[in-house]
């Protein structure tokens, strides 16, 4: 289905190491284990959301993180109608909480789902906390010192990319 013949994917496999035996192939349950460490995948990350509109809300509530290792343990706005609201089994902190919430839960990796105009502010902030992965919601490409990486995702130009068919 991928296009891939099966040689290319043992070649590509080989690259990590002696996975399979040839003529037996893969015990698939250990080459799963063994590609989960390689990618990083077999680790557990505590997780802030940082907005709590429709957007963050719809975060928060989602279940598919926590199958991955991926646990939302804090959410953060600065609108004080939020503020103690439980989403999604968190409960929303203000800003000013930050980072003393990101040091004592080990917060790693951060969701700004903020408008634009408060998003490098956020950034800025959560970079200041020490947190060195952010993915951003927002239309706009942050500025981010060095060793810390922002993943963008912007919706409306993913649609955009897809009107050509």
């Amino acid at each position: 289905m991928l296009q891939i013949t099966s040689a290319q994917i043992r070649k590509d496999l080989s690259y990590f190491g002696r996975f399979g035996k040839q003529g037996r192939g893969y015990r698939v349950r250990h080459l799963l284990t063994e590609l989960k460490q390689i990618l990083g995948l077999d680790a557990e990350w505590n997780v802030a959301v940082v907005g709590v509109g429709r957007l963050g809300n719809a975060i928060l509530n989602y279940p598919g993180f926590n199958p991955d290792g991926f646990h939302l343990v804090a959410a953060f706005d600065n609108n004080p109608r939020h503020l103690g609201e439980d989403v999604g089994g968190v409960s929303v902190e203000p800003m000013s909480a930050m980072a003393e919430t990101v040091a004592s839960r080990n917060i790693t990796i951060a969701i700004v789902a903020v408008p634009s105009v408060h998003t490098q502010s956020v950034v800025d902030q959560l970079v200041e906390c020490g947190v060195r992965a952010i993915l951003n919601y927002a239309p706009i490409t942050a500025q981010v010192p060095a060793g810390v990486w922002v993943r963008n995702i912007d919706p409306v130009l993913a649609l955009q990319s897809m009107t050509t068919i």
